[in-house]
């Protein structure tokens, strides 16, 4: 389980139901079989590991999951669009997955964003700017020159 790509800095992309263009942080389940996310968080805050976590729910294997960080209070029984208690920073920051234990699954020390530039790995496990935003699906190569 990692996180894939994230937007930081979301001015015209992808939407919540609301229409607000929330930045958002894709996971994928790398594993050969489903995950439970119950336990698993998402934080902005080294120091505060368990910022936002995940309500009782199921990742499929080599699944995506698109959760805004857009700050919005949704009731936790609401998994048709998943929101976490904070956003995130365009400027220079941390996010991390962490497991239910506490382990942290994936982390970046991010540099300043770019707007609608996602940010995350590709194909190779090579970390950067990516090309395009693909929430859900396959990320694209990293960008030249960014």
């Amino acid at each position: 389980m990692i996180i894939n790509e994230f937007v930081a800095a979301n001015g015209n992309g992808l939407t919540d139901k609301d229409g607000d263009t929330s930045d958002w942080i894709e996971l994928l389940n790398t594993t050969s079989r489903a995950v439970n996310l119950s336990g698993w968080c998402l934080t902005d805050d080294p120091r505060q590991p368990r910022r936002w976590c995940f309500p009782e729910l199921s990742l499929p294997a080599q699944g995506y999951l698109v959760v805004f960080a857009s700050g919005k209070r949704r009731p936790e029984a609401d998994l048709r669009e998943l929101h976490t208690s904070f956003k995130l920073k365009s400027t220079a920051d941390y996010l991390a997955l962490v497991r239910p234990r506490g382990s942290v699954a994936t982390e970046f020390s991010y540099p300043d964003q770019k707007q609608d530039v996602a940010f995350g790995y590709d194909s190779t496990g090579a970390s950067g700017f990516l090309e395009k935003p693909t929430p859900g699906a396959p990320n694209s190569a990293l960008a030249a020159g960014k």
